[in-house]
């Protein structure tokens, strides 16, 4: 049984102020500019990044590594961006998965999505979580935001 859920380590972490809200404006943008303390690799038209706010458990699976890779220039959607950006991202991403990442990012229409600016998350993922010990470690995350 796979529980399709994920969390953030943090449990004190107010995620309402941690996640930006969704933007069209590159001035309320968390990646324009992307800060150089995050950075850990820089392309022509990409750059991955350490997430600030990562999480510590996806599809059952701890998350030993979380990155983004993060388009330079500002951009909602995969489908704005120019064909040479949309072969390095296919580059980047190929790279990524046979480093044993996981490659995950939200339509620009999905409801879910806190940040407008296009980002595809890089998972690298750990051991299995068993379910109850998942539950129990959501059900403690999810308790202490609620206060």
């Amino acid at each position: 049984m796979v529980v399709n859920l994920f969390y953030r380590a943090d449990a004190d972490q107010d995620l309402q102020t941690a996640s930006q809200k969704l933007s069209d404006s590159e001035n309320t943008c968390p990646f324009c500019p992307v800060t150089t303390d995050r950075i850990v690799a820089t392309h022509n038209s990409f750059v991955i990044v350490r997430n600030s706010y990562p999480y510590a458990a996806w599809e059952n699976n701890e998350v030993v590594e979380h990155l983004m890779l993060v388009p330079v220039r500002h951009t909602a959607s995969l489908l704005e961006l120019y064909d040479a950006e949309l072969s390095e991202w296919a580059d980047l991403t190929r790279q990524a998965e046979t480093l044993g990442h996981n490659i995950y990012h939200r339509s620009w229409s999905n409801a879910n999505r806190s940040v407008g600016h296009q980002h595809t998350h890089l998972l690298k993922l750990g051991g299995k979580i068993p379910v109850p010990e998942l539950a129990r470690r959501f059900h403690s995350w999810a308790g202490a935001g609620a206060r």
